[in-house]
């Protein structure tokens, strides 16, 4: 088996996104919290809206016999595959595992990768969910 999946960023994901933090942001608002919390609150939640803008996403995905390959711009991880990923017809979760760090003193990174039918061609979102509802994925691949 040899599937390579092309990502995008997903409109619903940044919508639904946006309307959730908008929606806390405005409850936070209407509280009676103190001025300095909910400025505090407010500034939070600019930092984590503009730390998911600039996060490196990843550009494509590799799914093969011998392992499976997260691609960045401007370089590849190599990782495994959870056993305990979601798939369903309108959603995927991909929980995956880097299989060796890069530097010796840093640990390993996981990475959870959520597909909508829009975050890649639906040829490819559809062999992804039959890939991993019906492929046994060997060991080097999976994790328990």
């Amino acid at each position: 088996m040899h599937l390579l999946i092309p990502l995008y960023i997903s409109p619903i994901l940044l919508a639904f996104y946006g309307v959730q933090s908008m929606l806390a942001l405005f409850a936070l608002l209407l509280s009676a919290a103190p001025v300095w919390l909910t400025g505090l609150c407010a500034l939070l939640w600019l930092y984590e809206t503009l730390s998911l803008i600039r996060r490196k996403r990843p550009i494509g995905l590799l799914v093969s016999d011998s392992g499976v390959v997260l691609s960045f711009t401007d370089h590849n991880i190599a990782v495994r595959m959870h056993r305990r990923c979601f798939c369903s017809r309108y959603l995927v979760i991909l929980r995956l595992h880097e299989t060796q760090a890069l530097k010796a003193h840093r640990k390993r990174r996981h990475f959870t990768l959520v597909l909508l039918p829009d975050s890649c061609p639906s040829a490819s979102h559809r062999q992804l969910r039959t890939a991993l509802r019906w492929y046994s994925f060997d060991a080097q691949t999976l994790l328990p």
